[in-house]
């Protein structure tokens, strides 16, 4: 985990998730370095073992006796902070130097998420020279040139056989951020007979746009649970039951 950035903890809880499998927990030092580890270990296999990674909730973990202690000896922690019913909106949430940070960056939205992975190798056989590759959520991505000369010349002169990987690509601007994310879902309650990608697609739509599945349940190991990547602009918790007509008879379908 350490290549992805700086581990702070790392917590292995005995039980399992409500899916029956084992999980654990990762914190990092940098939000970025959790989003790029995201990105990086989706979809990858382990023998028959699909590791899957998201960012986690809010955990509850019993206090060590020595955090105990600094509690005692300090007080009670603060309360926490309701969420603001409104847009917090401040210049001085703006950088000074935000005219100038990025001018050596560009803006890129794939069309097909699972292409991130070869596209630190894309862009430096095309650039000769080490580019960065930093995701901003969903299917967009900052790419980082070490220079802004270096930057137009590839933004201008883009091969056509890669510029068709893009449904964006162009110099970054003030104001660029992602309005969507990527996201594993669980899908419960289908019948092993209507167990396809057609009505994963249908199921998935009423959240977002399916992506991938996970190699059990394409594969279908188990029919309890269908593991699938949605690429959605909902940036709440999944959950709901969906009603389902399969084959003349009414199946609730929980999705979360």
């Amino acid at each position: 985990m350490s290549k992805f950035g700086d581990v702070m903890e790392v917590f292995i809880p005995r039980k399992l998730n409500r899916a029956g499998k084992h999980f654990s927990f990762v914190s990092f030092k940098r939000n970025i370095d959790a989003q790029t580890l995201i990105l990086s270990i989706n979809l990858v296999s382990l023998d028959r073992i699909t590791l899957v990674a998201s960012l986690a909730k809010q955990r509850v973990q019993p206090p060590s006796r020595a955090f105990a202690d600094v509690i005692q000896s300090q007080g009670s922690l603060p309360n926490k902070t309701s969420e603001p019913s409104h847009p917090i909106s401040d210049q001085s949430y703006i950088p000074k130097d935000a005219t100038t940070a990025w001018n050596c960056c560009a803006l890129g939205i794939l069309k097909n998420p699972i292409l991130f992975n070869s596209l630190k190798v894309l862009f430096c056989t095309i650039t000769h020279t080490e580019v960065s590759i930093i995701p901003i959520g969903g299917v967009s991505f900052m790419i980082k040139f070490k220079s802004m000369e270096e930057m137009r010349t590839v933004v201008d002169s883009l091969p056509g056989d890669v510029a068709q990987l893009f449904s964006v690509f162009r110099a970054w601007e003030n104001g660029d951020a992602a309005f969507n994310r990527l996201c594993w879902i669980l899908i419960r309650g289908i019948p092993p007979h209507a167990w396809c990608d057609d009505l994963f697609k249908v199921l998935t739509n009423k959240v977002g746009a399916m992506v991938d599945c996970s190699t059990e349940t394409r594969n279908r190991e188990r029919l309890d649970v269908a593991e699938i990547l949605v690429l959605t602009e909902n940036m709440a918790s999944i959950n709901c039951v969906l009603p389902v007509n399969v084959g003349g008879k009414v199946f609730k379908i929980s999705i979360m």
